[in-house]
């Protein structure tokens, strides 16, 4: 059973076919040995015993004329009728000698060679008679003649049909037996085949079943894990183990799964990720953005209060070391921020190659599928032309039924001696009906499996659209991909650049808090100094307005994303 489970499905349809090919190669030698033995034997009991039988026959029939004409010739005394009832005569023991010398050539059995010795021996003394009775008759002594008749002639003529009718007799015994012999081999000729037709039955339908159950069974399960998938429950696994079709089928199907499911699982998890981030930067830009403004309101109060920096220098001071506190954790965000924002290209980049590799298996998929498409219409030919070959073993069947008929026919024209003969066409007819019957019965074995990988056929064409759908989603995900690609690369050059304006930011807030000291006697300078903090401050404030937008489309993609994601079962 493993072996036939291992087996391609052209090749378990092959088997099947074989099977019934092989039957019916069997019931139409077995009918044809029993009916070529039959044949065989008919043509014995024409050749050997109803040929002789006739002649044995002629041989009585001329017999008789002879022993009329003997009797006429005594009860005439005109030359001429003597002369032309001699003539008849010497006719008929031509017609018997040549009759018995072609029963002489066919005799084999001891019995027949007895008989003729003794036909012979009679046939000598009663020619010796019948001559010497004509010669009397010829010179018209009828009264001696007819003596002789009585005393000699006929009591050998009798002799001689009895020996004749002892040979017929034993050519009908002869023939009775080779009869009940074509009895017996005939009831062991319907036995055999019956063996065979049921035999050949009961295993083409065992292993059409078996190999029935090994296809449907598998495709029942694929179309019902196919509808499943399309569903969006990529949960399911296929069991079926085989190195045929629809094994590797199953096989590439869990691997599209497997794959399918380790992307979407890979998209969540990033999805998940970049909306953490998209928050986090979001938080982080909002942080900056206050802490800009703050700066931007210290420094505007520095620079309106330059001329009293000298009285107000304390307080300044502290003014700028919570500046310097806020840019640090403004730089601190924002290297978190260009932390997050590679790792997401990174995770984008990684996720693209996967769906591209997906992308790839299901054109893969899509063309296993087309190749088993291929495969079992080609099949589906291949038992057309079974069926064409059931097609002329029927005829030959219905020929031997017409034959059969014929031959009865001529049996019945021979009489008493062809009934023997009549039962074996009979029979040979019964034969033909009966190889008829089970060359139907295969053809409808055969339709089955057409109707099968019909079925077949049209489930691949669901399987290819499927594979197509599949390939559509795919290419989907690579596209939503590409744009979280895109837009991540278009974040980091933002967040690189905030960063450094930030450290900038910061480096100057330390000067400007080194030099608190020396406000007083700089203050001209250091109101300059406030324009430019000021102007950088401005710059900062516009960059972490873009980053606040660019997070914000970023949080929305993931969210598209994480929608989409859900939608499948894992």
């Amino acid at each position: 059973m493993g072996i036939l489970r291992n087996l391609k499905v052209t090749q378990k349809l092959l088997v099947l076919i074989g099977i019934g090919a092989l039957a019916s190669l069997c019931i139409g030698l077995t009918g044809f040995n029993y009916v070529k033995e039959m044949a065989q034997k008919s043509e014995e009991v024409y050749n050997q015993l109803l040929k002789p039988t006739q002649w044995l026959g002629e041989v009585r029939y001329e017999n008789a004329r002879i022993d009329s004409n003997l009797l006429s010739i005594t009860l005439t005394d005109d030359p001429k009728d003597n002369a032309q009832l001699k003539a008849s005569m010497d006719k008929s023991i031509e017609n018997v000698i040549s009759q018995m010398n072609k029963f002489k050539e066919i005799a084999q059995t001891e019995r027949e060679i007895e008989s003729i010795n003794q036909y012979d021996q009679d046939v000598a003394d009663l020619t010796e008679s019948r001559d010497e009775m004509i010669n009397f008759a010829m010179k018209n002594e009828n009264t001696k003649a007819y003596e002789i008749y009585k005393s000699k002639v006929s009591e050998k003529r009798e002799s001689i049909d009895q020996t004749l009718l002892t040979l017929q007799q034993y050519n009908l015994e002869y023939a009775e037996e080779i009869n009940k012999q074509n009895q017996n081999e005939i009831k062991q000729a319907i036995i055999m085949l019956c063996v065979i037709l049921v035999a050949s039955m009961v295993i083409s339908v065992f292993v059409g079943l078996i190999i029935m159950k090994m296809i449907v069974r598998p495709t029942n399960e694929l179309k019902e894990l196919l509808s499943k998938a399309e569903a969006g429950d990529f949960t399911v696994h296929g069991s079926y183990r085989s190195k045929d079709e629809l094994g590797v089928l199953t096989n590439s199907f869990n691997q599209m799964i497997s794959g399918v499911r380790g992307i979407i699982q890979t998209v969540a998890e990033t999805s998940q990720q970049v909306a953490a981030a998209s928050e986090q930067l979001t938080a982080s830009a909002e942080q900056t953005s206050a802490a800009t403004h703050h700066v931007a309101n210290a420094i505007e109060e520095i620079a309106t209060g330059a001329e009293h920096s000298t009285s107000k220098l304390e307080h300044n001071s502290s003014e700028l070391q919570d500046v310097l506190n806020g840019i640090n954790v403004i730089v601190e965000g924002s290297n978190k921020i260009s932390d997050l924002a590679k790792d997401t290209s990174k995770e984008a980049e990684e996720g693209n190659m996967i769906v591209a590799n997906n992308l790839q298996q299901m054109s893969n998929i899509q063309s296993s599928v087309q190749k088993s498409h291929e495969v079992i219409s080609s099949l589906s030919h291949q038992s057309n032309e079974v069926g064409k070959i059931l097609d002329v073993i029927n005829d030959i069947a219905a020929q031997t039924n017409l034959l059969a008929l014929n031959a009865a026919i001529e049996a019945a024209r021979a009489g008493e001696h062809g009934k023997g003969f009549a039962v074996v066409a009979d029979e040979v007819r019964k034969l033909a009906e009966q190889s008829m019957s089970s060359t139907k019965l295969i053809a409808e074995i055969i339709t089955s499996i057409q109707y099968n990988s019909n079925e077949s056929v049209q489930f691949m064409g669901e399987v290819m659209d499927n594979a197509e759908e599949g390939m559509q989603i795919t290419t989907e995900t690579a596209e939503k991909f590409m744009q979280i690609l895109e837009k991540t690369r278009n974040i980091t050059p933002q967040i690189e650049e905030m960063t450094s304006t930030v450290q900038e930011i910061s480096r100057s807030t330390q000067s400007v808090s080194d030099t608190a000291e020396e406000l007083a006697a700089f203050a001209q300078e250091n109101a300059s100094s406030s324009e430019e903090v000021a102007a950088s401050t401005e710059q900062q404030l516009a960059s972490m307005e873009e980053i606040s937008s660019s997070s914000k489309v970023l949080a929305k993609m993931a969210e598209d994303l994480n929608e989409l994601v859900t939608k499948f079962k894992i």
